[in-house]
């Protein structure tokens, strides 16, 4: 309840969803979406409503309508929120400058073992992204493997799920170049 203190507002129907809170019946609300609204249907009864942007990722509230301090952060620049990103530790800031990164290279990707904590931030950065940004992968591993690297299957889904819906996916084959290279430096220097 604290929450809606924060958010200086109280719905008319509180309706969780979430079997970890013990609700006998998780599918009591009946959401409607169209092309114009969301709503939300309690019992038949209408408790929630709010118009759809027409612009992808876009928002329709009211400014009014928003407590005031999240009144005050829309007026932020990237540069500012990156700021105070900073002042809430480095790992704020750079999340907050990657997701801000038109193209963003990893480049030798899934050369390691993927340790628990990384499958979530890698998929926070990712979903941050997807649809958003350009992100580009260089891998040693075949996607069709990645899963295994990942290590969890519903993260991996997720994942991979946002990285390959608008891919272009390019899949070298032969051998490698630095050994080829390698091979040639080796043979010319013998003669």
């Amino acid at each position: 309840m604290r929450t809606l203190e924060y958010v200086e507002g109280v719905p008319a129907l509180i309706v969780p969803d979430n079997a970890k809170a013990l609700i006998a019946d998780p599918d009591r609300y009946e959401p409607r979406a169209t092309a114009r609204a969301v709503e939300i249907l309690h019992g038949g009864k209408r408790v929630a409503a709010h118009v759809r942007s027409a612009v992808r990722y876009g928002y329709t509230t009211e400014p009014a309508h928003l407590p005031a301090a999240h009144r005050a952060h829309l007026e932020w620049t990237p540069e500012r929120l990156i700021r105070w990103g900073a002042s809430h530790g480095v790992a704020c800031a750079l999340a907050l400058a990657l997701a801000k990164t038109d193209v963003l290279v990893f480049d030798d990707l899934a050369l390691q073992p993927l340790e628990p904590y990384g499958r979530e931030d890698l998929l926070e950065l990712i979903d941050d992204r997807a649809d958003r940004r350009a992100t580009v992968i260089t891998a040693q591993l075949p996607v069709e493997h990645w899963h295994g690297w990942i290590g969890e299957e519903t993260i991996a889904d997720a994942i991979l799920d946002r990285l390959l819906h608008q891919a272009h996916r390019i899949a070298l084959k032969g051998e490698s170049l630095r050994r080829t290279a390698a091979r040639s430096t080796t043979s010319s220097e013998r003669s």
